[in-house]
């Protein structure tokens, strides 16, 4: 596609490591400029540094996106800075242990639903506000497939991600008015660091439970996303 979105703003939330910086990297080699967001702000230096080596234009800016307050700010910020929001990947999330369903630690449960389910609603709500003010733009959201499988034990993260995949049904057709196309991406096993901690803590590894027997490299994803958010996508050009 060449320098696909120059002229475009992409902004990755999650974006500091994993798929999230991968795609981050492959938005500005196809000339966006973008905004790494993420809690980890070490890591996300580091991916906007990597940008920049790159001959990329760059900006982190840290956001808890389970926080509505700092998901409001991190889109003002990011408008501020580059003066619009044309595409926007939401990334987030987070991999909380597992418990039993009569385990008395709800904050367990509670996080994983504010960071990866509230957080994603936040994020499109001012992300939605941000775009109609110019003239539409593109949303990709990370879904996941680990609700599709038993570990073994019970895991908050599951039921999070399938909320966010109705989520992600419902506003596609509330949004095809305002020229905003809203895409989900449900990647296999990927070599990612949550994917290796749960190797470590679940009986049943992803590498075993793949079928192919090994993982996806985040690039690959990438790749899909970068493609989910151009005009080559479908309904693209009828935006």
């Amino acid at each position: 596609m060449g320098q696909y979105f120059t002229g475009k703003t992409a902004l990755i939330t999650g974006g500091a490591s994993g798929i999230g910086a991968s795609t981050a990297l492959l938005y500005s080699v196809q000339g966006a400029k973008v905004i790494v967001s993420d809690s980890n702000e070490d890591s996300g230096y580091d991916a906007v540094a990597k940008i920049k080596s790159n001959s990329g234009e760059a900006t982190f800016i840290r956001a808890d996106v389970s926080s509505p307050a700092e998901c409001k700010r991190l889109i003002i910020r990011a408008v501020e800075t580059y003066g619009s929001i044309d595409i926007a990947f939401n990334n987030s999330t987070t991999l909380d242990k597992s418990l039993s369903p009569d385990d008395k630690n709800l904050f367990v449960f509670d996080h994983a639903v504010e960071a990866n389910l509230h957080g994603l609603f936040y994020c499109m709500k001012y992300e939605i506000e941000a775009m109609q003010k110019k003239d539409g733009g593109v949303i990709v959201n990370m879904t996941s497939i680990l609700g599709a499988l038993d570990f073994g034990s019970y895991n908050p993260h599951p039921d999070a991600k399938y909320g966010v995949a109705e989520l992600g049904q419902n506003a596609p057709r509330e949004c095809s008015d305002k020229k905003i196309r809203i895409n989900a991406v449900t990647p296999a096993f990927t070599k990612t660091a949550i994917i290796r901690d749960l190797n470590s803590k679940e009986k049943d590894s992803p590498v075993r439970l793949s079928a192919m027997g090994r993982l996806v490299k985040p690039e690959k994803v990438a790749d899909l996303i970068i493609w989910l958010s151009s005009d080559e996508a479908p309904f693209g050009k009828d935006l």
